[in-house]
């Protein structure tokens, strides 16, 4: 709904597919694989790291979100209820 919303309003959304499982690489292979953490394996991003990243991507998707829904003139009893 989100995505939706944010292309009415005509905001591109470069990186909507950015987290799609079934998305795959140039080379056609997944994108995501899926092993145990290693703490001792430093190129593991620290936990701290990928929070701040996480919340801060969340912070802007809420500002496009909310920019989308006033670019739109939906008013607050109209606007559809952005997801958790």
């Amino acid at each position: 709904m989100v995505r939706q919303v944010l292309e009415a309003a005509g905001i591109d959304v470069p990186e909507a597919q950015r987290m799609a499982a079934d998305i795959r690489r140039a080379d056609g292979e997944p994108r995501f694989t899926w092993r145990i953490w290693d703490p001792l394996d430093s190129t593991v991003p620290m936990y701290r790291a990928v929070m701040t990243r996480a919340i801060g991507e969340s912070m802007r998707w809420r500002a496009q979100y909310e920019a989308a829904k006033a670019a739109q003139g939906l008013t607050v009893a109209e606007s559809p209820r952005p997801p958790p």
